[in-house]
């Protein structure tokens, strides 16, 4: 059964030497990597099915890491983190997301970025009066 594991958490090392590697990691690094894992990694196989023990502990993980980083919550897509990947120039196309998800989170940013640009400045402007 170890020898069943190593397939399964061998990702999961490597997404967490990546993510401590350095000092400061952005939150478009993380979710990228966490969605990757959850969505590809931790997802039954057939052959888990033969050891009931390899399906449950996917599952396990998988819940815990959905749990904790809110990764199927109904607002994944206006969420900080999400934001964060749309604006960084490396994931631009944010593959990485369902397809629904990130027409969302775009539309989200287009939103944000209009708001913007209806306030007026609240910066203190002199006038100068003649």
């Amino acid at each position: 059964m170890i020898e069943q594991l190593i397939p399964v958490l061998r990702p999961l090392a490597k997404a967490t030497t990546m993510k401590c590697a350095e000092l400061h990691i952005g939150l478009s690094f993380i979710y990228p990597v966490l969605l990757n894992v959850c969505d590809n990694m931790l997802r039954g196989t057939r052959s888990d099915l033969v050891l009931g023990a390899i399906r449950s502990f996917k599952d396990i993980v998988r819940k815990e890491l959905v749990k904790h980083f809110k990764l199927e919550s109904d607002i994944l897509a206006d969420s900080i983190p999400i934001t964060e990947c749309v604006l960084d120039p490396w994931l631009k196309h944010v593959k990485f997301l369902q397809e629904n998800i990130r027409a969302d989170a775009l539309a989200h940013l287009t939103q944000l970025l209009g708001k913007d640009e209806e306030q007026p400045a609240t910066g203190n402007t002199v006038t100068r009066q003649e």
